[in-house]
């Protein structure tokens, strides 16, 4: 075979792979810009009590992760999902679900202990050498 015969077929080979790992890394980036967003534009207002209003701009994120859409052991082009537990200017924490709409819902401080217990870096810097039985 031809040398120049053996680099196209190189190239025409490689090109799909190259394609679609650009494909999926831009748009796993887009959709993290888009989710970020859409965290930054969280507002709730609690008239009766303060301490449940957050703001996502102002938010403090205590914890992510990522759910990354996957078949089987392959990455896949799904809805990428974003876990977040945040806690507002009150000390309050939040649990946070991207979505269309996203999910929010109050947390205990005993249920934001147990979302990061499994994190132990995340746990101390936020509870300190409070008890993790």
């Amino acid at each position: 075979m031809f040398p120049w015969a053996l680099l196209v077929l190189m190239v025409v080979a490689g090109l799909p792979i190259l394609l679609y790992r650009y494909g999926y890394e831009a748009s796993m980036r887009k959709q993290r810009r888009d989710i970020n967003a859409q965290f930054d534009s969280l507002e709730h207002v609690d008239g009766e009590n303060a301490r449940g209003s957050y703001y996502g701009n102002s938010a403090v994120i205590v914890y992510e992760f990522d759910d990354e859409p996957r078949i089987g052991n392959r990455r896949a082009y799904r809805r990428l999902t974003i876990h977040r537990v945040f806690r507002n200017t009150h000390g309050e924490y939040f649990l946070f679900i991207s979505g269309v709409p996203p999910y929010v819902t109050h947390l205990s401080r005993e249920r934001a202990m147990n979302a990061l217990r499994e994190n132990k870096l995340a746990f101390h810097r936020e509870f300190g050498d409070e008890s993790t039985t």
